[in-house]
């Protein structure tokens, strides 16, 4: 995945791990994030299975659940 660096993008997609993130605004940078993710098959892997991973470990439903729960309980 490659996003640009505004709202959520930064949190969800982890440069270099799960992604590509480049500044907003910046179609150079983001022609070659894409470019580069395009003709190499082992970083659109790699980062996939860790995007995957991710997805399941911080924003799944039960995550997302635990979190809140967390939260609520240290707000008491």
């Amino acid at each position: 995945m490659v996003v640009t660096d505004v709202g959520g993008n930064p949190e969800a997609v982890l440069h270099e791990v799960t992604g590509l993130v480049v500044p907003a605004g910046s179609p150079v940078e983001l022609g070659e994030a894409l470019l580069d993710l395009a003709t190499d098959e082992r970083k659109r892997r790699d980062y996939g299975a860790a995007a995957a991973l991710r997805a399941r470990e911080v924003f799944s439903v039960d995550a997302c659940v635990k979190a809140y729960k967390e939260l609520y309980a240290s707000l008491s």
